[in-house]
């Protein structure tokens, strides 16, 4: 017998906003980027997202630079905060509901989102859903050993990269979402 499968996207479905944009708006405001034009082409790059027009692979590089440039732990607490300030008073109990509804019947939940795998796991543990489809970041190791995420160099439009820092996973994103379920 085959299980049923509840697929969710993330922004703007389960939750009233963009977890890409939204984080990118909370590092600036955290100080992270002083540059007088950081905001600006946060708002430029998220509008040629909506548009499709974007380039995945510099959306991600953008959207991951203020963390990738700070220490793993720093970042972290960030990304901790970042939940509590932004995402958690952001969400809806009809979100939750419908995700707890779908488990409720023995469902196998999955999100399915273009944004970053950093960003999107502590949202998809919070509405406990069973796994995450989202843009793997390559792992660099600190002098500590501890992993820090970075963007893949060169993916290609299924999200897998050439050579170092191969992608884990396609990215999700436009044409690419049906092959990356698939694949998972």
């Amino acid at each position: 017998m085959t299980a049923t499968l509840a697929l969710f996207d993330l922004d703007h479905t389960l939750i009233p906003l963009d977890s890409d944009h939204a984080w990118s708006d909370f590092t600036f405001e955290l100080g992270w980027a002083d540059a007088p034009d950081f905001r600006q082409t946060n708002e430029r790059m998220f509008e040629a997202y909506r548009s499709g027009s974007v380039d995945i692979r510099e959306y991600v590089r953008f959207n991951t630079s203020t963390m990738r440039a700070r220490e793993p732990a720093v970042a972290a607490a960030a990304r901790e905060r970042f939940m509590s300030a932004v995402i958690e008073p952001a969400l809806r109990p009809a979100a939750t509901a419908l995700v707890e509804h779908h488990k409720a019947r023995g469902h196998r939940t999955l999100i399915v989102t273009a944004t970053n795998e950093w960003i999107t796991e502590p949202i998809a543990r919070r509405f406990g859903v069973d796994d995450l489809i989202a843009v793997r970041l390559a792992r660099d190791r600190d002098r500590a050993g501890l992993a820090h995420p970075r963007p893949v160099r060169r993916p290609d439009a299924c999200g897998r990269g050439g050579g170092v820092g191969r992608a884990s996973a396609p990215t999700p994103h436009r044409a690419a979402w049906l092959y990356a379920v698939r694949r998972w």
